[in-house]
């Protein structure tokens, strides 16, 4: 067998030859101890694995200094990369080059040297697998491939309302949300009474003349499934299009979101302007909060979003980022008030999950905040001449905070079509890609699956279909 390494997906054996690759048998095993004075012996807790460090002795050939450039340059790297061992098929490591490399001069065209290569996570990954439990089931038995533990990402689509889930695997088991009982009755702390799909301009009313700072001299538009600038129309500072729709009942406490995007394309992307608004008016009419996200800098390609609290001129900014990670934006806004306390997210969404976010709480202790909200007014607009960005605005949700009675309640948090996520491997948990992990209760944990036929178990069965995915782990 030709020896080789595959490191991030180019073959070392292009630019040298690889002699011998040097691996342990398992990854170091150290104890977890405590020593007692007095105490005859020590005691034993239990086995620490340690990351694993491998190593390849190479022969670098003429064109010596040609082959010595590209090879540094294919090792040069800041983060984990797959690694692939050719006496290892199919097996794949996620690590890095680390240490020295000196070489060892045999003559002026040739050298040798040995490469190392970190493992931090110490378990080499297989083929993937997904078992599928229908709704219709609460039980599968499932073949773990491997030989160590693995942890998978489970999947819950949901198919009927329910006020909690569990997933379990032996004595372990992972739950979110509070089971009925017989003295309780589901009803959801926060309930959906505001939906559109900005799908059509039906219901919506176009507001003409200005609209706080915005000239409206351009247009929206709907293209089925998302509102966007049809023209921006005209003016020196900023000008575009607003539209105002009325909720089926003025809210105190509530949950806001929208799924937007903010992005720059092309050439010059620095100078394209643009500005997404978002505002909430009270039953007189009125905006008394305000969301945004906006480049505004005709000089840098810089997103930057920001929240108010208060009317148009009195307005308070309490939450103010202007960062590179909000720059090609397509994510979800939240703004969430319950009481006096104020949440504000700006999230960043990739593959219906979470990618990036940034947000704050902060408490209203000015009251700058506590109309009952009616309506909302949305807007487009850029910047005197200015090229626009691409701005869309795609979903539109409200939920109303209900106040639960614990003795008589339990809130029914998953509804039908909804998507959970539970990650076990970096113990992290998703609802329609918004973080999650506040519902999982006490008692429970993330576990892993042991080679070998596992029995996963789901509760209350008939509620979600749920598709479990792993990679088999190999020592």
């Amino acid at each position: 067998m030709i020896l080789d390494v595959i490191y991030n997906g180019v073959s070392l054996s292009n630019y040298c030859y690889v002699q011998e690759i040097k691996r342990d048998v398992l990854p170091s095993h150290d104890n977890v101890i405590m020593d007692v004075p007095a105490k005859i012996g020590t005691y034993f807790y239990s086995q620490k694995i340690s990351p694993r460090t491998f190593s390849v002795d190479i022969f670098i050939a003429e064109p010596f200094e040609e082959n010595r450039k590209a090879l540094a340059s294919v090792l040069q790297s800041d983060s984990l990369v797959p690694i692939e061992f050719s006496d290892q098929e199919g097996i794949i490591y996620d690590g890095i080059f680390t240490g020295s490399s000196e070489i060892s001069k045999m003559n002026s065209k040739e050298g040798t040297t040995t490469l190392q290569f970190f493992i931090p996570y110490p378990y080499g990954r297989g083929n993937s697998y997904i078992a599928h439990i229908p709704s219709t089931q609460s039980t599968q038995d499932i073949q773990v491939y491997g030989t160590v533990e693995t942890f998978p990402v489970i999947t819950a689509t949901f198919v009927q309302d329910t006020s909690a889930f569990a997933i379990t695997s032996g004595d372990k088991y992972l739950q979110l949300g509070h089971f009925q009982t017989v003295g309780t009755t589901p009803l959801p702390k926060e309930q959906l009474i505001f939906f559109d799909s900005c799908s059509s301009l039906t219901g919506w009313t176009a507001l003409n003349g200005t609209f706080e700072e915005i000239a409206l001299t351009g247009q929206i538009n709907s293209n089925g499934y998302s509102f966007s600038l049809l023209n921006v129309g005209e003016g020196s500072e900023w000008h575009g299009s607003a539209l105002a729709k009325g909720f089926s009942e003025p809210v105190q406490d509530f949950v806001f979101q929208a799924k937007v995007q903010n992005r720059a394309s092309g050439a010059n992307l620095e100078k394209q302007i643009g500005k997404i608004d978002i505002y909430f008016r009270n039953t007189a009419g009125e905006s008394i909060a305000k969301l945004t996200l906006k480049d505004d800098t005709p000089t840098a390609y810089l997103n930057n979003a920001q929240a108010g609290l208060g009317y148009y001129g009195r307005r308070e900014i309490i939450f103010d980022r202007k960062v590179k990670n909000l720059n090609d934006f397509d994510g979800l806004i939240r703004l969430r008030r319950e009481g006096k306390a104020i949440n504000v997210y700006f999230g960043q969404i990739r593959n219906g999950k979470e990618e990036w976010s940034t947000a704050t709480r902060i408490i209203d202790a000015k009251g700058l905040f506590t109309d009952k909200v009616a309506s909302i007014v949305i807007a487009l607009s850029t910047h005197g001449t200015n090229p626009a960005s691409t701005m869309y605005i795609e979903d539109l949700k409200l939920w109303k905070i209900n106040q639960l009675d614990k003795t008589t309640n339990v809130d029914q948090i998953f509804k039908a079509g909804d998507v959970l996520t539970i990650d076990m491997g970096s113990a992290s948990i998703y609802l329609n890609g918004i973080n999650a992990i506040q519902y999982m209760v006490a008692g429970s944990q993330f576990f892993g699956l042991k080679p070998n036929i596992q029995t996963i178990g789901v509760a209350p069965s008939g509620v979600a279909d749920v598709d479990i995915k792993y990679d088999s782990r190999w020592s």
